[in-house]
């Protein structure tokens, strides 16, 4: 088998997929150098093709998303170079970027300008979670956006922008249904309404409901307690959101209500006999209105509003007498000023504020309240935030900076520069440095002070080198190298008895990170590897004992491919293989692990126009066909096993699109 493996592995390197396609009739249509033209926002909040944009970026279509299978947004983000995922503690899985720990929000993910991170301690959770048939396009900054977004983006910024009528005025059906051997594993169901008027209104709607369980292997705990995960909803995951965006002239309108709720029988490492519900409940609002102030000057007000209800927990004695129900409101007021004054510069300024308060319900006790035995906490930040691009012979040189006050903590910059390069119109070089500041949120604070230690902001800084050389129009190589160091990390870990919050000294990663495209008309081939070696750690949390250059739970080595072939019009080819070096983590209060290598390989069959009845698609698709031992490791010493995920998994998906 392992020679199997290695057959397939060698011979499937050299073909992948990976496209930048804006419209479903470019996917197969579109050069790289085409590609490479494409538009982006996410770098500075303006539209700049991906070679001038002032970061290392990737970018994905919803086209790429079709036609790789992806079933949700880890298989989606595990693609990209330097991310990774890892288990924190009640059965969530977070993102390490880079590998360093990034769940602890230091990666920001937004959608439609909505901040997905919650509030009370800056969490993302994936695992059949977010609406990926929703997704138009997503664009990745990997490494620090702070400069312009501040707060949680200091690793990674992931920016998702959802389908509208500009993909058609469509109503979109979509079904999924994915079993184990043994048991059904997965049920997802999608409806997704698009539509663009004569008068300039835009509209797109996107619902998702499903259920699905983590895994149905056994987790066992440091104390040798089992249970299995596929059995009695015990790694029951349950999606529901309704998302809603529009557009009309100058004015834009988003919103979304998120309701994912997860069956944990792990709290913080000690088992339960049964399971309890953790449930993560969002209702998000952003409005931006842009106002034309010339023929070089506009303006962009935006106002967020957010109420989040994260790691919800009933009071269940007979489960476990840990309770948890905290509501965190953010309002969050930002003015944004682009202003080109001549045809090579582009200047932007702004200032935002947000204001963050949190409740606790009555039935809290007494070591959940805020300081003072309160019931409520409120902080507040404002910022003030600049940057500015001057494209020159020469090259083009990007200057940002940052400032942010929190009513608790000294005021702080960010700073940004970057310097830009394009030779003979092949090869594009890229310097970067920036820095990055997060003041503690809510529940870092809360803890901190329960515990009566002080914490501080913490400050991340960056170094970056890229470039990219263009061989042809249909073949491109982009190689980077990063050097990201944390400086006074908030860092959380937990025990049977208690959570807390800690700033420890630093940690910092080198690395670097490649991808190579190559396209025809007949699909495409890419191949992307990324790499950390740890040149200093002060975080014991973190470290892996008696071995150097490497952090808990990642892997130093990474190596992506995809096979995307089109043999016919409507039928398509996809094989997705990722590689994973060993990795380390606790498998005990005070025992190390080594988990080997993992070798995942995924097939994907899409049959689109079937019967020639326009719009109507299915996919077939067997995922980790090796049934390789997949885990999430927690990459922290937080008394917490590694998660088992998903065993081999047999996938249907059905569709059906038609016009509006």
């Amino acid at each position: 088998m392992k020679t199997k493996i290695l057959y397939l592995y060698l011979l499937t390197l050299s073909y992948s997929w990976y496209s930048f396609a804006q419209q479903e009739n470019d996917f197969f249509d579109m050069s790289v150098e085409e590609m490479l033209n494409t538009t982006i926002e996410v770098t500075n909040k303006q539209k700049t093709k991906i070679l001038e944009s002032p970061a290392i970026v990737s970018f994905i279509t919803q086209e790429e998303i079709k036609y790789s299978g992806a079933r949700d947004l880890t298989d989606i983000l595990m693609m990209i170079p330097g991310i990774q995922f890892g288990h924190d503690v009640e059965s969530i899985v977070g993102i390490t970027m880079r590998g360093l720990w990034g769940h602890e929000g230091k990666v920001l993910i937004l959608q439609d300008g909505i901040e997905l991170n919650e509030n009370l301690f800056g969490t993302t959770q994936f695992g059949n979670h977010y609406d990926i048939q929703a997704i138009k396009r997503i664009e990745i900054i990997r490494g620090p956006g702070s400069a312009l977004y501040g707060g949680y983006a200091g690793l990674c910024v992931i920016n998702i922008i959802t389908k509208d009528g500009s993909d058609g005025n469509n109503i979109r059906l979509n079904t999924t249904a994915g079993a184990f051997y043994d048991r059904l594993c997965r049920t997802n169901a999608h409806l997704n309404i698009t539509k663009k008027w004569e008068n300039g209104l835009n509209i797109g709607v996107h619902t998702l409901y499903g259920q699905s369980i983590r895994s149905n292997e056994n987790f066992t705990d440091f104390y040798g307690s089992s249970f299995n995960m596929g059995e009695n909803n015990n790694s029951l995951v349950r999606p529901m959101s309704v998302s809603a965006k529009m557009e009309y002239k100058n004015f834009t309108l988003s919103g979304l209500f998120d309701n994912y709720l997860l069956k944990d029988r792990i709290l913080f490492g000690n088992n339960t006999e049964k399971t309890s519900d953790i449930y993560f409940k969002s209702f998000n609002l952003y409005a931006g209105y842009k106002v034309k102030m010339g023929e070089k000057l506009e303006c962009l007000p935006t106002v967020t509003i957010k109420r989040n209800t994260p790691w919800q927990k009933p009071a269940l004695p007979a489960v476990t007498p840990y309770h948890y129900n905290k509501t965190a409101y953010r309002y969050k007021e930002n003015i944004l000023f682009i202003y080109k004054p001549k045809e090579n510069v582009d200047i932007q300024w702004g200032v935002e504020s947000y204001q963050d308060q949190c409740i606790a319900d009555k039935n809290s006790t007494p070591d959940e309240l805020f300081k003072d035995s309160s019931y409520k906490a409120f902080y507040y930040n404002i910022a003030a935030f600049t940057q500015a691009t001057l494209h020159t012979k020469i090259a083009n040189f990007t200057l940002g900076l940052r400032y942010d006050k929190h009513n608790v903590f000294a005021g702080a910059f960010s700073p940004r520069f970057v310097v830009n390069r394009t030779f003979a119109e092949k090869l594009t070089l890229k310097l970067m440095t920036s820095g990055a500041f997060r003041a503690p949120v809510m529940e870092n604070i809360r803890l901190a002070e329960l515990n009566k230690n002080t914490i501080n902001p913490e400050r991340i800084y960056t170094f970056e080198i890229g470039t990219t050389y263009k061989f042809d129009k249909n073949f491109y190589v982009s190689f980077n190298l990063f050097d990201v160091h944390l400086n006074d990390p908030i860092i959380y870990t937990a025990d049977t008895i208690a959570e807390y919050y800690y700033n420890f000294d630093s940690s910092g990663n080198i690395g670097a990170e490649l991808e190579s495209i190559f396209k025809r008309s007949w699909g495409s081939i890419v191949f992307s590897y990324s790499y950390y070696y740890n040149v200093i750690n002060k975080i014991q949390l973190y470290e892996v004992p008696k071995q150097k250059n490497v952090l808990l739970g990642n892997a130093q080595h990474k190596v992506c491919t995809e096979l995307n072939i089109r043999p016919h019009k409507q039928f398509n080819i996809n094989i997705c293989q990722t590689f994973l070096s060993k990795r380390y983590g606790y498998a005990g209060i005070d025992s190390i692990a080594t988990y080997k290598p993992v070798f995942m390989t995924n097939l994907y069959l899409t049959y689109t126009n079937i019967f020639n009845l326009k719009g109507l698609e299915i996919g077939l698709g067997v995922y980790n066909i090796f049934n390789e031992s997949f885990v999430f490791i927690q990459p922290y010493k937080g008394g917490v096993n590694a998660l088992p995920s998903l065993n081999r998994e047999f996938l249907i998906r059905l569709g059906y699109r038609f016009g509006i």
